[in-house]
């Protein structure tokens, strides 16, 4: 990976500017991005296998992704694929994944598949039952903070 990928201060500048790829099917550009991350005269295209966001820390009741962005935690909001896979409203683009590494360090322990196959997360003495999502393109609104 190059240098520049990892430095936080170009992380942060390119995942504030993500935004889902809404330009036409005949456009010169690739329709097969899904994301599109622009710099002035720019445009940065993003393929991903799931999400543009992914989330790899809970830091006190903020999720974050880039170096440092970060958004609000709302356990009420979560939502889960039918692999299992965990989500969570992220900015601009709708859902962002939560990274395996941290459903199995913060969130595993709270999840629990019930006997109709429904997933249910706990949080203190609350059972929330997680929707789940057939696609990842419904418009969430999340504030970057």
């Amino acid at each position: 990976m190059a240098t520049c990928l990892k430095e936080p201060k170009f992380l942060n500048f390119f995942f504030k500017r993500l935004v889902r790829n809404t330009l036409e099917e005949g456009s010169k550009h690739l329709p097969a991005y899904q994301y599109v991350s622009p710099c002035g005269k720019e445009l940065n295209f993003v393929r991903a296998e799931d999400t543009g966001i992914v989330f790899h820390q809970l830091a006190g009741n903020r999720l974050v992704y880039a170096a440092d962005l970060s958004v609000p935690y709302q356990p009420e909001k979560l939502c889960i694929s039918e692999d299992g896979r965990l989500y969570h409203p992220a900015p601009e683009i709708g859902l962002g994944l939560i990274a395996s590494g941290l459903v199995a360090s913060a969130f595993q322990e709270h999840i629990e598949v019930d006997s109709n196959g429904s997933f249910l997360f706990h949080m203190g003495d609350q059972t929330l039952k997680l929707p789940v999502r057939q696609s990842l393109t419904e418009s969430v609104e999340a504030p970057v903070h």
